[in-house]
């Protein structure tokens, strides 16, 4: 579905990229005068990233980010699981299927997605977030992009069985962009009107 949202002409930011299948399908897709900014905070998956985007032949084509993201400029702690990096966040790892590995984290500097955004001279008019419960933050970060811009966002927001900390932080995300006029719709492009019926799983976001 993220296929049918990608304006040829304008830029992508893949915010959690991981080792770049989304970035590699983007930076593939758009017009060569385009840029990916591809965002990956796990030091040793970044440096995956970055072989991945070379043996695509696209590196000149992506601008990679060693960071996390958030609504403010600072160092944090990021934890994660070694072999594992797609469960890591900013916040203490609780998904089920990783409860009983062991955990560790690093040290990284978190940045405004405004701040990258505009220091890199984009304009981007699609926007992937997948950071395991960090996407209200990295939003709150956002708001000036979204005024100048009104991108598409695609999220994968995470709620975990009788966790009201992850319903509460969904119900952020949706508040958020009903401020800005934005639509959800889930991947069968159902508008998600409620909430508290919806369960793990990605969503888009499109301004009305």
């Amino acid at each position: 579905m993220i296929d049918e949202h990608i304006d040829i002409n304008l830029d992508v930011v893949d915010v959690g990229s991981n080792i770049g299948l989304i970035t590699v399908k983007c930076a593939k897709k758009i017009s060569t005068q385009r840029k990916v900014l591809s965002i990956e905070p796990s030091k040793s998956v970044f440096n995956f990233l970055e072989k991945n985007l070379e043996l695509n032949g696209i590196s000149k084509r992506v601008i990679t980010e060693n960071c996390a993201v958030s609504d403010k400029e600072e160092k944090i702690r990021f934890h994660t699981i070694e072999g594992k990096e797609e469960y890591s966040s900013v916040y203490e790892i609780e998904h089920p299927s990783v409860k009983n590995e062991k955990k560790y984290f690093e040290e990284v500097y978190s940045k405004k997605l405004d701040n990258l955004i505009f220091s890199h001279d984009i304009q981007p008019g699609l926007i992937k977030i997948d950071i395991e419960g960090a996407e209200y933050l990295a939003l709150r970060g956002c708001i000036e992009t979204i005024k100048s811009f009104s991108p598409v966002f695609f999220i994968e927001i995470n709620i975990q069985k009788n966790s009201q900390d992850s319903l509460g932080n969904a119900r952020k995300i949706f508040n958020f962009f009903k401020e800005f006029h934005y639509e959800c719709f889930d991947m069968i492009k159902t508008p998600v009107l409620d909430i508290s019926k919806i369960s793990s799983g990605n969503f888009i976001f499109l301004k009305k």
